[in-house]
Order: C-alpha cells, then structure tokens, then sequence
C-alpha cells in the first residue's frame, strides 16, 4: 500500500505545534541555564555557586514551561471532541426507525457542534426528511448526541436484521465562536429485530 504524502499527515496546525514545542524544549530552557552560567562566571562567583545556580534555573525553567502546556492544553480546543457511539431507537411518533451519533466533550469547557452533513440507510431505505443543519452546545467533560430524521421500514423482518450505514460531517468549537474543527466519518449499522419485527439491538463498526 504508497503511503500518504507527509502533507497529509502532518497538518498545518500539528508542525506549527511541533516547532514551537522544540523551540521552547530545545532553545529556551538551555538559553536561561546558559545565560546563568555566564553571569556567574563574569560575577566571579564560585563554580560550586554556579552550578548550583545553573541547575535551580533549568528546573525552574522546565518546570514553567511544563505547567504552561498543561495550561494550554486545557484551553485547547482541537482533539477534545469526539465521536462515540451510534444510537439506535424507535421513533416514537411512528413506526420508523432513527440513526443517530452520540459525541464526547472531554475539555474542561463547553463545546459547540453543527452537524453539517448527515447521511443514513437501513436497507434500500432513507429517511423521507432532508437533514437541515442545527447546532447544539456539549457541557463541559459531557455528552451530546444527534439524531437524524426517522427511517420507514415497510415490513422489517421478524426475526432478523437489516444492514445500513451512516456518514457525518460536523463542525466544533466554542460556543458563539466560528466552528473551525471538522470531525467525519462513515459506520456500517446493523439494527436486529425480534418475532414481533421490533427493533431489539443494534451494532456498528468504521465502515472500510
């Protein structure tokens, strides 16, 4: 299989993140030891003295710079959004079937989330609705879920399965903030009834 191009796994924003990370591993915390170093030696000062000096500012150093990307990675907003789970239900309204997409925030702050697309199938079936794009806020380290519009299934079988899927697309970021995070993708579903043909169970997988 030809691997990808490094363009394509390397973003943009992931070597701007991977720069700025040696610089300040790599540049800042010698730079601070060194700078000691040399001000003890034009001081005079006794070697003992300066290597203690020296080894106090590298700690000090490394350990600022530690507690700041904890800090920024709890301000962070790429990455704390993810998909978890597909939901299957009943639509209680009738006797169609629902898809729907269940998501995890897992930053320390609200999250804000617009399914731009949404794609769903149960058998040769489709939902009658089109999708319509809505945004919807997640609590901070909470869940939110979506689902699509109901699926009619004219006679499910009983008992037995249908296969489908369902393909997404959503935008996220912070509420009332242009949603500049994307999150895809495509799960294989198979929803399963009883003797009754009612919906017992349902399964999914990342579709290949």
């Amino acid at each position: 299989m030809a691997s990808k191009p490094i363009r394509q796994i390397v973003t943009r924003e992931g070597l701007r993140e991977i720069v700025s990370g040696a610089i300040r591993v790599w540049l800042w915390t010698p730079l601070a030891t060194g700078a000691g170093v040399v001000i003890g030696w034009l001081e005079q000062m006794p070697w003992f003295y300066v290597f203690i000096g020296a080894t106090v500012i590298f700690a000090a150093v490394s350990s600022g710079l530690l507690r700041f990307d904890e800090w920024r990675d709890r301000r962070r907003v790429d990455g704390k959004f993810g998909f978890t789970s597909v939901i299957f239900g009943r639509n209680i309204k009738g006797r169609g079937l629902i898809l729907g997409l269940q998501f995890n925030n897992s930053a320390a702050f609200s999250l804000e989330f617009e399914v731009t697309e949404v794609r769903t199938r149960l058998g040769d079936k489709v939902p009658a609705l089109e999708h319509k794009a809505i945004k919807l806020t997640v609590p901070a380290t909470g869940i939110g879920w979506y689902n699509d519009n109901p699926i009619e299934l004219d006679n499910p079988p009983h008992p037995g399965t249908v296969e489908g899927f369902i393909e997404f697309r959503i935008k996220y970021g912070l509420p009332g903030s242009s949603l500049e995070y994307s999150l895809s993708g495509k799960k294989q579903v198979v929803a399963v009834f009883n003797d009754d043909g009612l919906l017992t169970q349902g399964s999914w997988n990342d579709a290949i």
